[in-house]
């Protein structure tokens, strides 16, 4: 091949024609592999145009041209002049760029000339085409995929028309120089309007690739124009580069019309008497001026300070209008109620005589009724043998009994016929009893049982021996023990009251029929009588049935269902012999059934609160408070249907009057964790060892200071994996007292008021199998302590503070959801006064779903700190709380589980005060 000569050449010269044509066809295949894909046509007798360059619009791309002959080789022979056209139209507009090539001519045998440069400009598949006219030959180039190139402007679109106050939606497209949409354009566009006050679509940021912006977006509430206007123009501008920029054209901004409305509903059954406010409101945005009044003439009903009053039957139209001004029109609403005839209300105000007897003085009532309510009301007597009524509505008394009336009001034009309303008026014979007088003491010791004596007494303060009535009893101690209802004898009776609550109370006595005979007594001051602590260290145990310790003429007997027992406690092994209470662990030793045990005062066969409840051949202990008689004694009731059971009481310490010397002041507190063997809280982390006692500190721990000498708590066991006892104490276990007993498994809780160490200390041992072990939880609820600035203790006979199956506390009837704290007033209840600082009780859950515990506290906020009772879903079961009530005389309980519901129960056995 000669220098200068093309592969096509050489092939075309040095090879017979019958070859050439194969050859050239597998060059062109080679050339083909080399070239752009989108750039090389070939065809017989044609020009191929050869297209090289890049294809953004607007680029030069490098175009040549080779005549073609029969063979599909280079011709040549070929002479002649090539002209270009292209499907681009811009292309061959008269542009700045040079968008076609010149003519070309060829003419000097190679067939294949250099066309120069051109430009697309249009985005799409495009192609260059070159024609020879006079030699009848053309080709045209593989489509060239043309992209846009960068935006350079934004076309922005605005509807030509809008109004003031409504979004109008604008369109942005980003376009190149040759209008071209760049679907690659991802700058951030804001939005400006020479509309003042418009308001504009906040900037949007452009996204590029399928299904995203690609070039073109909307912004939906682009522009609201706040004035009228008829050139108010939306401009786009790149927030980065700032050159790329559009407008819209021409907006033209008309009057708005406001959207006014009345926001408050008519009533759809008015009748005369109601009254109505009505209010409206409009477009947001509107400035002006709304006004409500009634539609003149509207002679159904008034409006005065906005209220609108109907006052007679038929219809009242409100209207609402709003004034308009440059840039909203005025606006207008209205409303029509029916209004219906009125009900009127009508009520006696007048008092029923207390004092009527037959043949005296009439009694003429008077009415109270609804405003502008005009109509007569008539009085009629429904017991006509005792009472007759004339026409002004006098009544006149006739005869002993019940005078009974009814007083109706009759209907108008503007009211139906009013309700009918009764008034009962009890007539008494000449010398009829009129009032009760009850004479009681002046004074009164809490708990203890007073004589009040009830006489039925005439207007003239003569006893009517004849009265044959029921008495019922009221009080304003609202702890106080009252007598059932009862007759009287020959028009007197003395009765037995017991007054709890220190101040001064009264008795009153009424008839349960003729509520107009009643009296109350003179007050009786009730003088609560202080005592204070003397712990008993070591415990000493005053019953066991099992041994017959403690028990009548010292037999060895089991308590038998519904038979108190009787127990000496004051002046017995160290309890003061004027001891008011004592604080008891009790054990519940194997009983025959599932049931309660009371603990008491006084001997009560049918006891209506209970102080233990436990199951079925149970072994478990309870710590309560309990109140002893004005001689010492406890009585105790084993509250089944049937069987026995086992009791031993273990006395922890004692109170007595504040004259006894050596007491010692109570300082309830929020509970505390004092110790927890599971996590090294008061001891190391590992359980209790069987009979290896193991001490943990109180004093200066949770606000108990050096000087306690005892504390109130709950002692926890739990993980135990053996049956067994807890000793918790000062010291090592002493005699045969246990803290606690419990199985296997149990989580098992008693609460306890025990001595500490001369150190301040307590000391636990597990008494079982030598290698058992558990773990033990002591939570401290308050301390001792020989200051006389802390409270007092008051013993109450026990009453019921919180039953959530009857609303006992002022809580709704309605069982404990888990995890839901509960706070109900403690201060002013069952004998508890205002001012008491915290109370003795026994805590139960009843008909439990589900297992874990109950805390009890005086903030519903610590509450799952500690717990005052634990408890499996099957368990009759109760514990004794000593605990603070918060600084307003409230306590908060909480059902710790993971879901279900309990009841819930809380008895108050005594509570604690400061000297006044």
């Amino acid at each position: 091949m000669a220098a200068g000569e093309s592969i096509e050449e050489a092939v075309k010269m040095n090879l017979p024609k019958i070859y050439r044509r194969f050859a050239v066809a597998i060059i062109g295949v080679l050339l083909v592999g080399l070239l752009p894909a989108s750039a090389l046509a070939t065809g017989p007798d044609t020009i191929e145009v050869h297209i090289v360059g890049p294809t953004m619009a607007g680029q030069a791309l490098s175009v040549t041209v080779t005549v073609r002959d029969a063979e599909d080789i280079p011709d040549p022979d070929y002479s002649g002049t090539i002209h270009f056209t292209s499907s681009d139209p811009t292309a061959n507009a008269d542009l700045t760029l040079p968008a076609l090539p010149g003519d070309v001519t060829i003419s000097d045998g190679s067939g294949t000339a250099d066309a120069g440069t051109m430009t697309f400009e249009k985005v799409g598949s495009q192609t260059l085409t070159a024609t020879d006219s006079i030699n009848d030959l053309t080709g045209t180039s593989l489509p060239v995929s043309v992209t846009p190139a960068a935006a350079d402007h934004f076309v922005v679109s605005a509807p030509p028309t809008a109004v003031v106050g409504t979004a109008a939606p604008v369109t942005v497209t980003a376009t190149d120089y040759y209008g071209n949409i760049d679907t690659n354009y991802a700058g951030t566009v804001h939005l400006t309007s020479t509309g003042p006050g418009a308001i504009l679509e906040d900037n949007h940021t452009f996204t590029s690739g399928d299904s995203l912006d690609n070039g073109v977006y909307t912004f939906l509430t682009g522009v609201t124009f706040a004035h009228v206007g008829t050139t108010q123009v939306v401009t786009a501008t790149d927030a980065d580069h700032a050159p790329v920029t559009g407008a819209s054209d021409a907006v033209t901004v008309g009057q708005a019309t406001p959207d006014l409305a009345f926001t408050s509903t008519a009533p759809s059954s008015a009748v005369v008497g109601d009254t109505y406010t009505p209010t409206a409101a409009s477009t947001p945005g509107d400035p002006g001026e709304i006004t409500v009044a009634l539609h003149a003439p509207s002679a159904d009903c008034t409006e005065a300070g906005g209220i609108v009053t109907f006052t007679h039957f038929g219809s009242c139209v409100i209207e609402a209008a709003q004034t308009g001004n440059d840039d909203w029109a005025a606006g207008a609403a209205s409303q029509t109620i029916t209004v219906g005839k009125g009900t009127p209300t009508l009520a006696f105000e007048s008092t029923a005589p207390a004092g009527a007897v037959v043949d005296g003085p009439t009694y003429t009532p008077t009415f109270t009724k609804t405003t502008g309510d005009t109509g007569p009301v008539t009085v009629v007597s429904t017991t006509s043998s005792i009472c007759s009524v004339d026409v002004n509505n006098a009544v006149s008394f006739t005869a002993y009994g019940s005078c009974i009336i009814d007083a109706t009001q009759a209907s108008d034009d503007n009211w139906i016929t009013s309700n009918t309303v009764s008034q009962t008026i009890h007539v008494l014979a000449h010398g009829s009893a009129t009032h009760f007088v009850v004479a009681g003491p002046a004074s009164a010791a809490p708990e203890t049982v007073q004589s009040y004596t009830v006489t039925a007494t005439d207007s003239l303060g003569h006893t009517d021996a004849g009265y044959t009535g029921t008495v019922k009893f009221t009080s304003t101690d609202g702890a106080a023990t009252l007598p059932a209802n009862s007759t009287l004898t020959s028009g007197s009776k003395t009765f037995s009251v017991t007054l709890v609550t220190a101040g001064t109370q009264t008795v009153t006595a009424t008839d349960t029929v003729l509520s107009s005979i009643t009296g109350t007594s003179n007050g009786a001051t009730v003088t609560r009588v202080l005592s204070e602590y003397h712990p008993q260290s070591p415990p000493v145990r005053l019953l066991d049935s099992r041994t017959g310790n403690g028990m009548p003429h010292g037999a060895v007997a089991k308590l038998r269902a519904g038979s108190p027992v009787t127990i000496q406690i004051g002046g017995r092994n160290g309890v003061g012999l004027g001891a008011t209470a004592v604080t008891v662990n009790a054990a519940i030793v194997y009983p025959s059934a599932a049931a309660w045990l009371f603990l008491g005062p006084n001997p009560t066969p049918s006891p209506t609160t209970f102080t233990i409840a436990f199951n079925k051949m149970d072994i478990t202990n309870y710590g309560v408070t309990v109140a002893l008689s004005s001689t010492g004694t406890l009585s105790a009731t084993y509250m089944a249907t049937s069987g026995t059971t086992d009791l031993v009481l273990d006395i922890t310490g004692w109170f007595a009057p504040a004259t006894t010397a050596g007491g010692e002041t109570y300082f309830p507190i929020t509970p505390y964790r004092a110790l927890d063997s599971r996590i090294g809280n008061g001891v190391s982390k590992t359980k209790f060892k069987a009979n290896v006692p193991r001490s943990f500190p109180i004093w200066n721990r949770g606000d108990v200071p050096t000087t306690a000498r005892a504390v109130t708590g709950n002692l926890t066991a739990v993980n135990e994996n053996y049956h067994g006892a807890v000793f918790l104490g000062p010291g090592g276990p002493s005699g045969p007292s246990a803290t606690i007993n419990f199985v296997a498994g149990q989580i098992r809780g008693n609460s306890i008021t025990v001595a500490l160490s001369s150190t301040g200390s307590l000391t636990a041992t597990f008494e079982a199998k030598s290698g058992k072990l558990t773990d033990l939880v002591f939570d401290v609820t308050g301390y001792y302590t020989t200051s006389q600035s802390g409270s007092k203790y008051v013993p109450l006979t026990a009453a019921p503070i919180l039953d959530t199956r009857n609303g006992t506390g002022g809580l709704p009837i309605q069982r404990f959801a888990a995890n839901v704290p509960h706070t109900f007033t403690a201060q002013n209840q069952a004998g508890v006064p205002i001012g008491a600082t915290g109370i003795t009780a026994v805590v139960a859950v009843v008909h439990q779903n589900a297992s874990f515990a109950l805390a009890v506290g005086p903030v519903a906020s610590a509450l799952t700190a500690t717990s005052s009772l634990n408890f499996i879903s099957t368990d009759n079961c109760s514990n004794g709380a000593t605990v603070a009530l918060s600084n307003t005389g409230t306590l908060s309980a909480m059902f710790m589980s993971h879901g279900g519901t309990t009841d819930v129960l809380i008895y108050v056995t005594g509570y604690f005060i400061k000297q006044p």
